[in-house]
């Protein structure tokens, strides 16, 4: 007659060995998912932006993602600067070129 095999002895150090590799396996995770910036190791703000763009735009992105994109915005961005010329009579506000004031019409 045979007798049952018992299971060995529980050893806690297996037990603490797998702990850490379920640690190590995390840590290694979230690198692997959000890239080294996105996992807190690098520091340079422009490379971090660059690596976590595409998971940025996927979860809704940062406000300025999410603005570059709207077309009324980039209209106006793309607009040049216009120059006026306060009178000295009236304090109204005129073109750059113009000689003289259009709400009064003293010469600027």
């Amino acid at each position: 007659m045979n007798k049952p095999q018992r299971s060995p002895e529980p050893n806690p150090m297996v037990a603490l060995a797998g702990m850490g590799l379920i640690f190590a396996g995390g840590i290694c995770r979230s690198i692997g998912a959000a890239g080294l910036a996105g996992s807190g190791i690098l520091i340079d703000p422009e490379r971090q932006r660059e690596e976590l763009k595409p998971w940025s735009k996927m979860s809704g992105g940062m406000l300025n993602d999410a603005l570059e994109e709207v077309e009324i915005l980039k209209e106006n961005s793309a607009s040049t600067e216009t120059i006026k010329v306060r009178c000295r009579a009236c304090r109204v506000l005129n073109d750059e070129n113009a000689r003289f004031c259009d709400n009064c019409g003293q010469p600027l």
